[in-house]
């Protein structure tokens, strides 16, 4: 009776729930219908055997092609989309196991239940995930104008979502506008001072602007705080390779000298 309002069957409700949590609620309408059976009027014993065979052929035919659409991730989760449209979470679910996958035809098939997952996202708000993922998928495609139209709806359905900052950031950067990249970089350090990934970020940033001492720090902070970060790591000992070949440009710029005419 609780799982009743959420069964979908008096009502789209766009939520399912989980098979493992029915078992128990399955195991009382069994012995509800063995009762019955055993309780039955005489004049109805003669139906408790066929009856009680159709049943048990009944549900174990349904376990049989239920075990086809448990046999992967793929067929699962495509079999919910078909049973339960609009349930934004199923969607999202598919499109990912698609997109992993690695296909053009895949990432087609991702591409549209990530769609249809932000269009089912009425009863899931701030979850952004899907326009997050759709973004990564377009700009993996080379299609940058509508990665940065998902990043940006991803921001408008949760303003704090880091992970869309720092991507719609490396976005800007990379056609040049680095102070919108800035600004991105300081919104999500202003949401978590300690995350690595915009620290790291943050370092590259100042290094471009020739803000030496400022990009160390935030390389030195952002290992600080997690010294196995591969990214920041990687981008340090770059930086002070950079670093080492500037000075060592700046020494010998230091013996050129101007001969005076006359």
């Amino acid at each position: 009776i609780p799982f009743l309002p959420a069964s979908n069957i008096f009502f789209k409700v766009g939520f399912v729930i989980a098979e493992r949590v029915l078992y128990l609620s399955a195991l009382a309408i069994c012995i509800l219908f063995t009762t019955a059976i055993h309780r039955s009027p005489h004049s109805l014993k003669f139906l408790q055997s066929p009856l009680s065979f159709l049943v048990i052929s009944l549900l174990a035919a349904r376990t049989i092609t239920r075990n086809t659409d448990w046999a992967t991730d793929e067929t699962l989760f495509g079999s919910g989309t078909r049973s339960h449209p609009l349930n934004a979470k199923l969607h999202f679910d598919y499109a990912k196991t698609m997109a992993d996958k690695g296909t053009l035809d895949s990432e087609a098939v991702a591409m549209h239940h990530y769609e249809m997952a932000l269009s089912t996202n009425i009863r899931w708000p701030g979850y952004c995930e899907p326009a997050f993922n759709l973004a990564n998928l377009h700009h993996r495609n080379g299609n940058v104008e509508s990665a940065i139209k998902y990043w940006q709806m991803a921001l408008e359905l949760n303003p704090n979502h880091i992970s869309s900052m720092i991507n719609l950031g490396n976005a800007f950067a990379g056609m040049g506008d680095m102070q919108a990249e800035y600004r991105l970089l300081q919104k999500a350090l202003e949401v978590n001072p300690r995350h690595t990934h915009a620290l790291s970020n943050m370092g590259v940033w100042l290094g471009t602007m020739n803000r030496i001492e400022e990009a160390e720090q935030m390389f030195q902070y952002a290992l600080s705080i997690d010294p196995t970060f591969k990214l920041a790591n990687d981008r340090y000992k770059e930086w002070l390779v950079t670093k080492a070949r500037r000075k060592s440009l700046e020494g010998k710029m230091e013996f050129v000298y101007v001969v005076p005419k006359g």
